[in-house]
């Protein structure tokens, strides 16, 4: 890689009223559906794509009262040298320099580093196609300052080649079309095979033709009936002949196809397979096909002949479409092998995992419009990146699909949370796009989270010294003022675990309910449980002669069993208002405020 598409910024276009994004080698776009990832693909397609589709009036974009505020669209794209590590140089080497126009057309920034950048304007009037598609060349980035009009976008585009790969992929039918990745490549059989070697599958071909004519009694007659429009035609040539085979290398690609073999079972046609097989040979096929383009620029300059230049960009939409999880991890491994930049939009957390943390962006929706932020790792001390890494890895990376995240200490909180939240909502918390996240005291995740923009809230026992103070710092040092999104079930001075609380909050009963069915004997049979059970009682009468320190000494062995029982005994009370311990309710009340805003507000912690 000698250059790279370092930025892109796109106004007006469909939710993208005004957005700005830093592009890596690898780029993975994260958010909700319908959040913008898909129109950045297309936006850049729409420039720089191998089939570039047509915009039309519907792509401008739509303010919350129906209006389209401007009649452009603009996509800006900055372009910068880099070397093979992909580490930013300052100067173009001499091909590059041409291939973008010579260099007048390259420009300085403050640092005296060299970058190119270009805008394309699409301007509509009252017709549904662009009205006039304009190319300048930006001479300042920042000040976003136009010069002379580029009128080498071809040769741009030909040394830029964006390869769109939608979701709507599938290599059987790619196999019939002349346009897909699999057919382009196909089309082009005759490539690399001497005069010689074609005139020898020819005659094999012909001769494979006409022993399958002359084997079959159908083809037979057939081919003497249709031998009668020779007649009617008065053709002094060869006239109609039937092949069963393409005549010609060139159309053999016309009926090919592609079968695969799986564990030892027969070969089958790609049709025969799933969604999932057809999907990732898709991918692998358009992977190909840019690797075959690069091949042929390479052999074009090896022989000394002239050439353009090709900087290849991938662009992939959710390449997880179809897969299993394990799947998911290989596809993205081969996908990382893929020759030029990509730009990844997945809905995978197990793709995310093995992603690093500048190369997320994630989208997400400000009322009428998409807005797109990343993580600044330089802001971030290296332990902070390794356990926000590790925890992808080896945990759950659905965290960034959430629209609410819980970020709790232990596993207690962690089980009883969704009990209570799904008798307060009437839905899982999963339903409800919310996760709880067992972080421990040093909540590691709370920086990823602001930098990304999503939406928390934190619910500590607060309960010792080291608890406090680690809380206390992780606010301090992300800039958290605010307290309106962190539950503490104590003040400064108190110290009560999650039980002592609940205890005090007059849950006893389903606190003792709770210990004494976690403690009962599981029973071989109906006889055995009839022989424990004065062994039971004695221990369930003990249990409630516990006093409040001794019960929660004991409680502490098996607090998380007993959390996953006594919400739900909680649950079961009369009054409604003691359904929800307070410190609970609160935490809920405040996210179901974020659920259903009842004002403007952005509503964002």
């Amino acid at each position: 890689m000698n250059i790279l598409i370092d930025k892109i910024r796109i106004k007006n276009f469909r939710a993208l009223q005004d957005v700005e994004i830093e592009l890596k080698p690898i780029t993975v776009l994260v958010g909700a559906n319908n959040a913008g990832k898909t129109t950045l693909l297309r936006a850049l397609n729409s420039v720089l794509g191998v089939s570039r589709p047509l915009l039309n009036k519907d792509d401008l974009f739509i303010d919350q009262s129906g209006v389209s505020p401007e009649s452009t669209i603009v996509i800006d794209l900055h372009i910068i040298p880099v070397a093979r590590d992909g580490k930013r140089q300052n100067q173009f080497d001499t091909p590059w320099t041409s291939a973008l126009g010579g260099s007048d057309f390259i420009q300085q920034d403050a640092q005296g580093r060299e970058f190119f950048a270009f805008r394309s304007s699409f301007q509509f009037e009252k017709e549904d196609t662009p009205s006039l598609v304009d190319y300048d060349l930006i001479t300042d980035w920042d000040a976003q300052i136009v010069g002379m009009k580029l009128t080498r976008m071809r040769q741009i585009r030909e040394s830029l080649k964006m390869y769109f790969i939608d979701a709507q992929r599938d290599l059987h039918q790619d196999a019939g079309l002349r346009t897909s990745f699999f057919g382009r490549m196909v089309a082009q059989l005759e490539h690399g095979y001497s005069k010689e070697a074609l005139d020898e599958i020819k005659a094999l071909i012909e001769q494979a033709n006409n022993k399958a004519i002359d084997g079959s009694t159908v083809l037979k007659h057939l081919s003497e009936k249709l031998a009668l429009l020779n007649t009617a035609t008065q053709t002094s040539g060869k006239g109609v002949s039937i092949n069963p085979l393409p005549k010609n290398i060139r159309d053999l690609h016309k009926g090919m196809k592609v079968d695969f073999q799986d564990n030892g079972s027969d070969s089958f046609g790609m049709e025969y397979h799933g969604m999932g097989t057809r999907s990732w040979a898709s991918i692998l096929t358009a992977g190909a096909f840019v690797d075959w383009d690069l091949q042929r620029i390479q052999e074009k300059i090896e022989n000394g002949e002239e050439t353009n230049l090709l900087f290849p960009i991938i662009a992939l939409e959710e390449p997880e479409a179809h897969l299993h999880p394990n799947a998911q991890r290989t596809l993205y491994g081969q996908l990382k092998g893929f020759s030029g930049q990509k730009i990844i939009s997945t809905h995978s957390p197990y793709i995310v995992s093995q992603t690093d943390l500048s190369e997320l962006r994630h989208f997400y929706k400000m009322k009428d419009r998409a807005e797109v932020v990343q993580v600044d790792v330089t802001a971030l001390k290296k332990e902070e990146v390794q356990s926000i890494h590790n925890y992808m890895i080896y945990s759950r990376g659905e965290v960034l699909f959430s629209k609410i995240i819980i970020m709790v200490e232990g596993e207690t909180e962690e089980a009883l949370l969704p009990i209570f939240a799904s008798s307060y909502w009437k839905k899982s918390l999963f339903e409800l796009g919310i996760n709880v996240v067992k972080t421990g005291k040093h909540y590691f995740l709370l920086p990823l989270l602001r930098f990304l923009k999503l939406n928390w809230f934190i619910f500590s026992d607060y309960d010792k010294p080291d608890v406090k103070t680690a809380l206390d710092n992780i606010l301090r040092n992300n800039g958290v003022i605010s307290q309106n999104n962190i539950i503490k079930l104590n003040d400064s001075v108190s110290e009560r675990p999650l039980e002592e609380y609940l205890y005090d909050e007059g849950y006893e009963l389903e606190l003792k309910t709770a210990l004494k069915k976690v403690k009962e004997p599981e029973y071989a049979n109906e006889k055995h449980r009839v022989a424990k059970q004065a062994d039971v009682s004695k221990e369930n009468l003990r249990i409630d002669n516990l006093s409040k320190t001794d019960f929660l000494a004991e409680l502490e062995n098996w607090k998380v069993k007993a959390a996953n029982i006594y919400p739900s005994l909680i649950l079961k009370r009369k009054e409604e208002e003691e359904q929800f311990p307070a410190k609970i309710k609160e935490l809920f009340d405040k996210i179901d405020q974020l659920l259903n805003p009842t004002n403007d507000n952005d509503n964002e912690p």
